[in-house]
């Protein structure tokens, strides 16, 4: 199985119009004056030997200069533009600047080809609000600038008197993603984590049906590449007291953080929310008929009715086989509507559902977790228990689980010693193994009715972990399991979280 990395940081830079200044450097034909525009400016944390290039494709520039921390280190002439440094071995925060330079005459043809661009542009808009009395203009973002993240549109819809506006569409690549029918008329996307080409429409109509529309194109990036990678380790904490109650208002320096017994320096600490991205898996087999299932239901749509408008869930059910009954989705009703579908009749896929499940959030990003329901074992035997484990250890996704266990006999099973097993005795030796080692929590009700507060808990748990990560000081890619151990300061609170991940190999680099 290729073993993926925790994190990798490799990050994408913008040309920033921050503010050129004049320079004499030496050409072929003696001095030649020069105008500096800064092109990258970035910090982040970094360490070791790295590489840094700049693709930028730009017959007018001469040279760049790389300066690093303050300190001019390298200038290179030629295209790729490179640098390499060494940042030492410990992971620091580093402030990368590249300088680009540009001849005088060059500089000067790009500043008068701006300005007669901007007053073409003027005089356009000018002739356009003469013909007009309806119009729509978006006033924000701006045309030609780049976008990246959740950004607000804003469009300023002027209509003729009498008129009144119906309704304003907002369109994102040609795609309806919001309508709004009152001023002011705005709405927020989220145009990913790169700089790519968008185009932004805002269409307007009015009662009597007319039309009135605007437009803007974004940047793409150029092409800038910073060739550095940094495997973070991430780590999401619950801390709680010796009472189960949880304790928030910690800092970074309250952890202590071990990786196979050495000490880390956590370099990332958070307790800002972010997103949930949730699976809820539910036992519909034989076993499950009656008030069981009525109860699981219940309480699994108590928790999706409790999710924020950012979280996302999937539905799944297994009886012979997992059934994806609805996909990653934020939609509260289709998910509601999922659980409410789920009749129980058949064997026990639990091994499949739960490895289906870890596969479908190994390369999403928030807070992962799965909430798996179940009244046994694994009656299909298609995939071990040792496998589902091993995949968990690979995924980081906590796992909570949920036992409703009965005591009938069961046949011999994979991890068991003992071939005559209760059923009870068996199934929590799986769930309580598969929540232990990704940080979640099991559970074991009395009676059905814990159900809706044993879900409370889980909601509680997700809502209040701190986010750490740190740069392991093992900078072996030998892909083998690596142990971690949360501490906390005050050793009347205990730290839970995931107990170990799989280091980076060779092949993860190529």
């Amino acid at each position: 199985m290729k073993r993926r990395l925790i994190i990798i940081l490799s990050s994408i830079f913008l040309l920033l119009p921050l503010s050129s200044v004049g320079a004499q450097v030496s050409g072929k034909g003696g001095k030649e004056e020069t105008y500096a525009k800064i092109l990258i400016k970035q910090k982040q944390v970094i360490y070791g030997k790295q590489r840094i290039t700049l693709n930028f494709d730009d017959p007018d520039l001469l040279f760049v200069e790389f300066i690093i921390d303050g300190k001019r280190v390298a200038v290179d002439n030629e295209k790729p533009y490179e640098c390499h440094y060494d940042f030492g071995d410990k992971p620091t925060t580093h402030e990368v600047v590249v300088i680009g330079y540009y001849s005088k005459r060059a500089f000067e043809k790009r500043l008068e080809r701006a300005v007669e661009r901007g007053k073409r542009e003027e005089k356009g808009e000018q002739e356009e609000a003469k013909k007009a009395l309806f119009s729509v203009k978006i006033t924000s973002p701006k045309g030609g600038s780049y976008l990246a993240g959740k950004k607000k549109i804003i469009a300023e819809v002027k209509i003729p008197p009498g008129e009144i506006v119906s309704r304003v569409e907002f369109y994102v690549n040609k795609k309806l993603i919001a309508t709004d029918r009152e001023p002011p008329y705005e709405t927020t996307y989220d145009f990913g984590n790169k700089f790519n080409r968008q185009l932004i429409e805002v269409i307007a109509y009015t009662e009597s049906g007319k039309k009135a529309s605007d437009a803007i194109v974004s940047l793409d990036l150029e092409g800038f590449v910073f060739k550095a990678k940094v495997e973070l380790v991430t780590l999401d904490v619950t801390v709680t007291d010796k009472r189960g109650r949880y304790i928030s208002g910690l800092g970074k320096d309250d952890f202590l953080v071990y990786e196979d017994g050495v000490l880390q320096k956590v370099t990332h600490f958070s307790r800002e929310k972010r997103p949930l991205v949730v699976g809820i898996l539910i036992d519909a087999s034989g076993s499950m008929r009656g008030s069981k299932i009525n109860r699981a239901k219940e309480a699994a749509i108590r928790f999706i009715k409790n999710l924020a408008d950012e979280d996302q869930a999937f539905v799944m059910s297994f009886a012979d086989t997992p059934k994806l009954l609805e996909p990653l989705t934020g939609n509260r009703e289709r998910l509601i509507s999922a659980i409410r579908s789920i009749s129980a009749a058949g064997a026990t896929a639990l091994n499949q559902a739960v490895y289906d499940a870890l596969k479908l959030l190994g390369e999403k990003h928030g807070r992962k977790a799965i909430i798996l329901l179940s009244d046994g074992y694994d009656t299909v035997g298609k995939i071990d228990e040792e496998k589902v484990l091993e995949e968990a250890k690979r995924t980081n996704v906590k796992i909570y689980s949920v036992g409703i266990m009965g005591y009938q006999l069961a046949p011999p099973m994979p991890l068991s010693k003992n071939p005559y097993v209760r059923n009870r005795g068996y199934g929590e030796v799986v769930l309580k193994s598969l929540a232990d080692w990704t940080g979640g929590e099991a559970f074991f009700p009395n009676s059905l009715g814990e159900l809706v507060r044993i879900y409370q808990r889980i909601a509680d748990d997700l809502k209040t972990q701190y986010s750490l990560g740190y740069v392991s000081t093992n900078q072996k890619r030998d892909g083998k399991f690596r142990t971690i151990k949360v501490l906390l300061k005050k050793k009347s609170l205990k730290a839970r979280t995931r107990k170990g991940y799989y280091a980076p190999s060779e092949v993860d680099r190529r």
